[in-house]
């Protein structure tokens, strides 16, 4: 063996092992970082000091058989209009459908751990508020956001407008309905569509083909007597 051929092969041997340890550092660092985020949470908790947010955040009660009836709704909907066996169809759906669709009949408490999501309707608006627990990133633990979410119209396209009431310095940029966060769960399509431009030219899914061909047919989104409507006519 040669001197470059060792020299090289203890380079090679150092560089893997520092790698491992600096992984197990790194690792060490976020999972302290995550306890004591979270033992901060809850011992303000446990001292009656919990941010009002998280006192006020919902909890949600519901069922499979709930869940499945506003389910069910959504896909009679959707069948209509990409049938085009219908001259007009419409949709109106509650706050609380829209908390049963976001829940898929699981109920959910603040107090458990992951990610909850809350929808309300009021004066025109859909509200939305979002909350991460426990969130180690930030200092007290958790993580919460409220947003007001508004549908307009530019020109022929109708699009969705944020504006973020709590939990952000700034509000998002108007997108067209087909990126809307809320319309892609409320039809149930998942996550594929919003990674696609409308004018992408290359062959597609189904599930696109169909989500782009509901959102072309759909001719009005407003929110009316506390009800999110949509039109196709």
């Amino acid at each position: 063996m040669s001197i470059m051929s060792f020299f090289a092969d203890e380079i090679k041997s150092f560089s893997n092992s520092f790698a491992f340890l600096a992984s197990i550092i790194f690792f060490g660092v976020w999972f302290g970082w995550d306890y004591y985020r979270n033992y901060i949470f809850f011992n303000n908790l446990a001292r009656g000091q919990a941010p009002q947010s998280f006192l006020d955040f919902p909890d949600f009660e519901t069922s499979m058989t709930i869940y499945s009836e506003a389910e069910d709704k959504i896909k009679g909907f959707v069948k209509d209009v990409l049938s085009s066996t219908k001259v007009e169809v419409s949709l109106k759906i509650s706050g609380v459908e829209l908390n049963n669709l976001c829940s898929q009949g699981k109920s959910s408490s603040k107090f458990e751990g992951g990610k909850h999501v809350f929808y309300y309707i009021n004066e025109g608006y859909v509200y939305e508020k979002l909350m991460n627990f426990p969130s180690p990133m930030q200092y007290g633990g958790y993580s919460f956001q409220e947003r007001r979410i508004e549908f307009t119209r530019k020109n022929s396209d109708w699009q969705e407008e944020s504006i973020y009431i709590s939990g952000r310095d700034y509000d998002r940029e108007p997108v067209h309905i087909f990126f809307s966060s809320l319309l892609r769960f409320i039809f149930g399509i998942g996550e594929r569509p919003y990674a696609y431009s409308i004018k992408d030219k290359k062959e597609e899914s189904n599930e696109y083909k169909k989500y782009l061909s509901l959102i072309k047919a759909i001719n009005e989104v407003k929110v009316e007597d506390g009800l999110l409507y949509f039109l196709k006519k």
